[in-house]
């Protein structure tokens, strides 16, 4: 297994607070973060595909105490999805901890999605099948721990000093019912639109003034951060039919129309959890926060007549094509090719690239598309991951191979 190590340094500007903050002014510290690998091989159709991160803070400073890594962002394929960290490590200690690169929020997106027995090419649906992301991870420094000090009536040369526990503020606007605040020890989650209950309490009103109060007093300078699923997006087009299904972690949701509504309801009890209407996506009850991206696939026009992938289109003169599939490799014996009229005959393809050469029995009339229904054996996605820390960004590329049995 082969090993990935990256170091950066800077000289850090950062003023200490009262009780210890992110080391003295002018402290030099080194974040070396290492992967366990930079490739990772998997059969999995479902589930999460992780990395083992490593990170070590060091410094040659005696007035240095800790590093600070915030977050991490891993791209892929035109996707991007942050995960807030906001681990605080002393000088000289390490800490590992596992990453998510996708999950199965991820898994229905292209090229994903083709490996499964229900891909996009496989679909009965006489439309266009699509599939993107519509709630991104969001996270906010909410406040810092802090304490209240006052005169120790017994000695005027001392101080009594007392943990907050309390604290309050705006959040920026976020998807009602994903809210999650933690101090890195206690967490607390919006389990009903607007209440928040679990080490503590709390509400949020409508303009996301937000009030919580933790069991026990946060340490002091403690990272009390607020994690969420941004607003959701609006889908790119008005979906037809009903097979629309989302995704977010393990919380799987598929359509189901009831009285003249669109609902998505949960398939492990059947509840409502979100109303379609045309593009928007309302959430209904909370979803909790689950640390992924929420994901959509369905169906819209254009028009598509009888399923498949369109990769052609015929001139209303020939009857021998040379195509290509827009991912590979093939499974041997899944590729059909067709128009809505008749079938292809496949005379020659090329599993690992997706050429085809097909012939049909009579020219393809210039309004027909050719289309063609597969599965790919594999998809191979290079990942880029960037983690930020209080010195700086370091990046790895990852290439994550999924391979069908």
């Amino acid at each position: 297994m082969k090993r990935v190590i990256f170091v950066i340094s800077a000289i850090l500007m950062l003023a200490s607070c009262g009780g210890g903050g992110l080391g003295s002014g002018n402290s030099p510290t080194d974040l070396s973060i290492s992967l366990s690998t930079d490739r990772i091989y998997s059969n999995n159709l479902t589930g999460d595909e992780n990395i083992e991160v490593t990170a070590d803070c060091k410094s040659g400073d005696l007035f240095a105490e800790e590093c600070l890594l915030k977050g991490v962002t891993v791209d892929w394929g035109g996707e991007s999805l942050t995960y807030p960290l906001n681990y605080r490590i002393k000088i000289g200690e390490s800490k590992k901890f596992t990453l998510t690169l996708i999950s199965d929020s991820e898994r229905i997106l292209e090229p994903f999605s083709y490996l499964s027995d229900a891909n996009p090419t496989m679909s009965n649906s006489n439309w266009t099948a699509y599939s993107e992301t519509v709630g991104k991870i969001g996270s906010t420094l909410f406040a810092t721990g802090s304490q209240t000090c006052s005169p120790d009536p017994n000695d005027a040369t001392k101080e009594i000093c007392a943990g907050v526990k309390s604290y309050a503020g705006y959040l920026p606007s976020y998807t009602r019912g994903t809210l999650k605040i933690t101090d890195g020890d206690q967490v607390l989650e919006e389990t009903t639109f607007g209440v928040l209950s679990g080490a503590g309490s709390g509400f949020i009103d409508s303009k996301n003034y937000l009030r919580v109060t933790f069991s026990k007093e946060p340490q002091v300078n403690a990272l009390i951060t607020a994690s969420y699923i941004q607003p959701l997006s609006a889908l790119k087009n008005v979906p037809k039919g009903n097979d629309m299904k989302m995704v977010y972690g393990a919380l799987k949701m598929t359509q189901e129309d009831i009285n003249g509504k669109t609902y998505l309801l949960n398939e492990a009890d059947k509840v409502p959890y979100a109303q379609v209407a045309d593009t928007t996506i309302l959430p209904i009850q909370s979803w909790g926060f689950r640390n992924a991206a929420v994901t959509v696939s369905y169906h819209a026009a254009p028009y598509n007549g009888s399923g498949g992938e369109v990769i052609g289109a015929g001139d209303g003169k020939a009857t021998l094509y040379h195509l290509k599939t827009k991912y590979s490799p093939i499974v041997d014996g899944s590729l059909k090719v067709f128009t809505a009229s008749q079938a292809g005959e496949i005379q020659y393809y090329n599993r690992n690239t997706g050429e085809v050469t097909v012939a049909f029995k009579s020219a393809v009339p210039a309004i027909e598309n050719i289309k063609a229904s597969y599965y790919i054996s594999q998809v191979s996605v290079p990942m880029s991951i960037a983690f930020e820390s209080d010195n700086g960004v370091q990046k790895f590329n990852v290439l994550l191979e999924v391979t069908r049995k």
